[in-house]
C-alpha cells in the first residue's frame, strides 16, 4: 500500500500509474498466497476425517501439473521434464498442491535456460516423487530446517515467499503417512523427494486418527 500512497502525492504519467498498479496487484497476490497457505496449514493441524485417497496415474498427474507451469518456464527458457510410471495411492487434489508447490519453488530458483526434472517411481512398499532443479542450491547448514514453517534459507531471501511452501508440502505428505526429504548443493541444485506409502496406516485404523481438510 505504501507504493500506492506515494503515487498519489503528485500527478504522474499513465505509464507510472500503470507500473504502480501492477506492483500493488502483485503484492496483493503475494499476500493472498500467504494467507491461503496459512489457512491450509491450520486446516491440516485441525484435520478430523479421512482424506479422499484413490489410485491414479502419477505420470499423467505430474504432466498435467507441469503443463500449468509451462508458460512461465518457457518465458525463461527453462525445460520441465517428466519421467517414470506407476499408480499412486493418494488424494489427487492434495497431491497436485504438493507437487505444484515444489514446481513453483523450483522455477523460482532455476536459472534462465535451466532445467527441472519430475520423476515418479513405484517401489515395493511406497511411491516416490522427486523434483530436481539445477538452481543455486541451499547450504548444508540450512537443510535440517527447510521444512520448518516460516524458515527461509539464505538463497530464498530475494524470493517473495514467506517460508511456508515446503512446510505445506511436508504437511500434505504426512497426512498420507509419508515423508519428505531434501538434498541440495550450492551451485549444483536441489532435489526434493516425497514418499507416499502404498497403503496408509490410517486405512487400517491407526491410533493416529483420521484426517481431513
Amino acid at each position: 500500500m505504501g507504493e500506492a500512497q506515494v503515487a498519489l502525492t503528485r500527478e504522474r504519467t499513465a505509464a507510472e500509474y500503470r507500473e504502480t498498479i501492477e506492483s500493488t496487484i502483485g503484492e496483493c497476490e503475494r499476500l493472498s498466497r500467504i494467507v491461503d497457505n496459512l489457512l491450509f496449514v491450520a486446516r491440516v493441524d485441525a484435520a478430523r476425517e479421512p482424506i479422499a485417497r484413490k489410485r491414479f496415474d502419477a505420470r499423467k498427474a505430474v504432466e498435467k501439473i507441469a503443463a500449468f507451469y509451462q508458460t512461465a518456464a518457457e518465458d525463461r527458457h527453462v525445460t520441465i521434464t517428466c519421467s517414470g510410471q506407476g499408480q499412486i495411492y493418494a488424494d489427487p487434489d492434495l497431491f497436485e498442491r504438493a507437487v505444484g508447490n515444489l514446481l513453483d519453488n523450483a522455477l523460482r530458483f532455476a536459472p534462465d535456460r535451466g532445467s527441472i526434472q519430475v520423476a515418479v517411481s513405484k517401489h515395493s512398499n511406497d511411491f516416490e516423487v522427486a523434483i530436481s532443479d539445477n538452481g543455486c542450491g541451499i547450504a548444508a547448514e540450512h537443510l535440517p530446517r527447510v521444512f520448518d514453517r516460516f524458515y527461509r534459507a539464505e538463497s530464498s531471501r530475494t524470493s517473495d515467499g514467506a517460508g511456508l511452501g515446503l512446510a505445506l508440502v511436508k504437511s500434505i505428505v504426512e497426512l498420507h503417512d509419508g515423508s519428505a526429504s531434501i538434498q541440495s548443493e550450492i551451485g549444483r541444485g536441489t532435489t526434493v523427494r516425497l514418499t507416499f506409502p502404498a497403503v496408509s496406516q490410517r486405512d487400517h485404523g491407526s491410533i493416529d486418527g483420521p484426517a481431513k481438510l
